[in-house]
């Protein structure tokens, strides 16, 4: 992963899943540590307002997942799963198709929603978040300008 090539919000969001992830004892970045991350961003409200998502409810959905997944003994260092990986690769592609330089925060989440885990299936059951909703939300919030 190239962290150059995300934006500045998207590299927050990334450092605060990281915290989450060491505050929670959590081995690895998890989905869920991501979209805990986006739902406390400020910058991310345009985006869940247009999917009709409130943040607290995506924040409290995230929180319980990640109260669920297994905790290491120590000070971890977490690693990026599997899961967050793919969803980055993912997101590449919506850059290219969308001529995109940097990779936005609403790029990774589409990426996100091309995966399959469990919070990527309860948002979309919850909300009827899907990767197409998403980018047809951020092209309205965008109106056409590339990142």
């Amino acid at each position: 992963m190239n962290i150059e090539q995300m934006t500045e919000a998207l590299q927050a969001v990334f450092m605060s899943a990281a915290e989450q992830a060491a505050v929670n004892r959590n081995s690895e970045i998890a989905p869920e540590h991501i979209l805990y991350a986006m739902s406390t961003d400020d910058g991310m409200s345009g985006l869940f307002d247009r999917l009709g998502v409130r943040p607290s409810e995506l924040q409290d959905l995230a929180m319980q997942q990640i109260r669920r997944l297994p905790q290491v003994s120590g000070q971890p260092q977490p690693n990026v799963s599997r899961t967050v990986y793919d969803a980055y690769t993912k997101a590449q592609q919506y850059m290219q198709k969308k001529k995109d330089t940097y990779m936005s925060t609403a790029a990774f989440l589409w990426g996100l929603f091309r995966t399959d885990c469990e919070i990527v299936r309860t948002c979309t059951r919850t909300w009827g978040m899907t990767a197409e909703s998403i980018e047809k939300a951020e092209d309205e919030r965008r109106g056409g300008i590339t990142m």
